[in-house]
């Protein structure tokens, strides 16, 4: 759960670039808001025995329930801060872009 509320906090740290994407902002919102809560609590709720407790017919424990929808989660909470570090690298190649034609001379220019 780690790695997942390092990504929460990287997304949350870019909270700005989330307001250009109304179906990313609603994914995050509802991830901390809804969707994490609501797994965390369910298995809170749970002795911890039994949360451990496999059940018959290959059927997941509550505790391997719990990790498969952490890592639903993770995974699109990733897809969110990926699309968010793809807008920074695409201003940064934005900003090279102008510095090179405000800046960078051409071959026409006599020196």
């Amino acid at each position: 759960m780690l790695a997942l509320g390092e990504v929460i906090d990287d997304v949350l740290g870019r909270a700005e670039q989330l307001t250009a994407s109304p179906d990313q902002l609603h994914v995050v919102s509802q991830t901390i808001r809804s969707y994490l809560p609501a797994s965390l609590e369910a298995y809170a709720n749970l002795p911890r025995g039994y949360a451990l407790a496999r059940r018959a017919g290959r059927e997941r424990s509550a505790h391997e329930e719990l990790l498969a929808q952490l890592a639903l989660l993770d995974a699109q909470m990733r897809k969110v801060a990926e699309a968010i570090h793809r807008g920074d690298e695409q201003a940064l190649r934005d900003q090279g872009r102008f510095l090179r034609d405000r800046f960078g001379g051409s071959e026409l220019d006599i020196g």
